[in-house]
């Protein structure tokens, strides 16, 4: 009998086995969400130029300087360049006019300006470079692409960005007893949960989603299904409730292999390559909840190495756990969870009575994961978790 290998080895020879697709230039709504390849340094100032920080009038500090409340200094207002005895109306961030070199905040019409008390050079002025220098980094290699980031490159005139592309996930579900919700399920049916549970992790992590359903239990269907398939994937993901359909048809491929894992719920996973492209393909578990966590522990970090986003794995927190929880000791366990912080502490509470479910899998937003040498962590113990819902 085999070794069961452990999670962490699994997830090292997946992670090991593939490379980061080559980047291009995306525009900037496309790249959103994407991790940036190379530096972007400003091409500009920002502002380039000096400019008012409020609304108000552009005025020579020189001017201003006998100001008080019981002399106040009177400046004409006119339009074009400030000169000697006079101000012009300005908006926030729009450049001073020549001539001026501070500005009094205030509105208002008339022809002239009374000001109470001196102001210096500079006040409310925004200097040139102030937000950004040239030459200033903007967008590190690595960091994400947000919305933030979109607004600052468009106002700095930069249109695209070098990013590796969104993965296209082809998630293929098969089984004679599936059929599509919508329609109704007969004797022996069961409608498929699994492919639209991937899908929409998939879409959630970033990913381009193709969503098929094989409705048999001959491996030369799903086989024929998969090759047509490759075409379009930069990843497969398989699920089905007949392991052997999925078996007849992967190992025939050198590159696939699937192994026992020391892992509880999802005790084995196909994972390799196939076709010209050496596409990765992963088979997981028929149950939803197995697929689930095994799709978060190992499928969602080879998502994120074939887009280069870093961390790879979703990092681990503590919270206090609100029951006993038993486990099985050199099985690493995951199980679904709700996962609370406020002023009394970090709190986790399984959300499955007795086992885990689809409804539990809905009503949590975190996993507990108990390690391979522990037996049971009892209520009041901190417990590492993984917080499903956040992004990293």
């Amino acid at each position: 009998m085999s070794v069961p290998l452990s999670v962490d080895d699994c997830l090292a020879d997946i992670l090991g086995r593939l490379k980061p697709h080559p980047a291009y230039d995306h525009l900037l709504l496309e790249a959103l969400g994407l991790t940036a390849d190379r530096d972007v340094l400003a091409p500009r100032a920002i502002p380039e130029v000096d400019g008012a920080a409020v609304d108000g009038f552009a005025v020579r500090a020189i001017d201003t300087q006998a100001a008080s409340a019981a002399t106040p200094v009177v400046l004409a207002v006119q339009t074009g360049a400030v000169v000697p005895g006079s101000c012009v109306p300005i908006a926030a961030g729009s450049p001073m006019p020549a001539g001026s070199d501070a500005v009094v905040a205030g509105g208002g019409g008339g022809a002239e300006l009374s000001i109470a008390a001196p102001v210096y050079s500079g006040h409310l002025v925004k200097r040139a470079g102030d937000d950004l220098a040239k030459g200033d980094l903007v967008l590190a290699q690595g960091d994400l692409v947000g919305p933030r980031d979109v607004g600052l490159l468009a106002g700095l005139g930069i249109e695209q960005v070098s990013v590796a592309p969104r993965p296209r996930v082809v998630v293929i579900s098969t089984g004679a007893e599936l059929v599509e919700p919508g329609k109704g399920a007969g004797a022996g049916e069961i409608h498929d949960a699994n492919s639209y549970l991937l899908a929409a992790t998939v879409r959630a992590a970033g990913g381009i989603a193709y969503r098929v359903q094989v409705p048999s239990d001959d491996p030369a269907v799903f086989a024929e299904v998969l090759d047509d398939q490759l075409v379009r994937a930069d990843a497969v993901v398989t699920t089905s409730g007949n392991l052997d359909v999925v078996g007849a048809a992967l190992r025939r491929e050198p590159g696939l292999r699937f192994r026992e894992l020391a892992m509880h719920p999802g005790p084995t996973l196909g994972y390799g390559f196939m076709g010209p492209e050496s596409t990765p393909i992963f088979a997981l578990p028929a149950d939803p909840v197995a697929a689930s966590i095994s799709f978060a522990v190992f499928v969602a970090p080879a998502l994120r190495r074939l887009t280069g986003r870093s961390p790879e794995m979703r990092p681990l927190f503590r919270a206090q756990l609100t029951e006993d929880l038993a486990s099985t000791l050199g099985k690493r366990h995951y199980v679904c969870a709700d996962f609370v912080s406020d002023a009394q502490g970090a709190r986790v509470q399984p959300t499955g009575s007795g086992g885990d479910t689809v409804a539990s899998l809905a009503a949590a937003n975190a996993l507990i994961m108990l390690r391979e040498d522990v037996a049971l962590a009892k209520a009041g113990e901190p417990v590492p978790i993984i917080l499903l819902d956040r992004d990293y």
